[in-house]
């Protein structure tokens, strides 16, 4: 519990698609450096990511300004039980890291659009979107595509639905209405080749 700033990392986010970095803590650097470059990367180590709405996780608020509740979030789980059902979300995954050379790390794949109009869902009928992908590497059981959006859904995210079998092609993600709502919608792809390596494409759509 020394040195929570190090460890805890607070951000202001008003936008749907961030990018914000993320310091490891030096005693993790440490490990991953003595181990052999043939046994990297490293994946002893988790990052956690609790989004709140504004106030509605006070321990976050007091984080924010330097005063620091490990008790709090040292469990993430057991945190999750303190704080409201709505207006908060806890999302985890392993980092993987690395000091091996940039030509010896894991790469990151590729997603990108086929078309170049922004997608429109006109009536009760879907529409079918579609993507060039490269994994960046031979896919394996944990290489996937998951398709989200603000309006209306895609296919389940599922294993069976999401799993990529092929290192690089295209992808054709069918987007289906909402039953009511009409207007703008925010649609994202994000393919994960399964090594560590993930990609996202974020991009505007509407239904009338």
């Amino acid at each position: 519990q020394e040195n929570p700033e190090l460890w805890i990392q607070t951000f202001e986010l008003n936008a749907l698609d961030n990018r914000v970095p993320i310091n490891i803590h030096p005693a993790i650097w440490g490990i991953v450096s003595e181990i052999d470059d043939a046994e990297q990367p490293f994946k002893g180590t988790f990052l956690w990511v609790l989004a709140c709405a504004e106030q509605a996780c006070p321990a976050v608020d007091y984080a924010a300004m330097g005063i620091y509740d490990t008790a709090f979030f040292a469990d993430p789980f057991s945190m999750m039980a303190e704080v409201p059902i709505s207006n908060t979300s806890l999302s985890f995954r392993p980092l993987l890291l690395s000091t091996r050379s940039p030509e010896m790390r894991i790469q990151n794949p590729v997603v990108s659009p086929v078309f170049t109009y922004s997608p429109i869902i006109d009536g009760e009928d879907s529409t079918i979107l579609e993507f060039d992908f490269s994994l960046e590497a031979v896919p394996n059981d944990d290489s996937f595509v998951y398709a989200y959006t603000t309006l209306g859904g895609f296919a389940a995210n599922d294993r069976l639905n999401n799993l990529l079998t092929e290192e690089a092609g295209v992808l054709k993600l069918e987007w289906f209405p909402p039953e009511e709502e009409i207007g703008p919608a925010d649609l994202f792809v994000i393919v994960e080749n399964g090594y560590g390596g993930a990609a996202i494409w974020f991009g505007a759509g509407e239904v009338k």
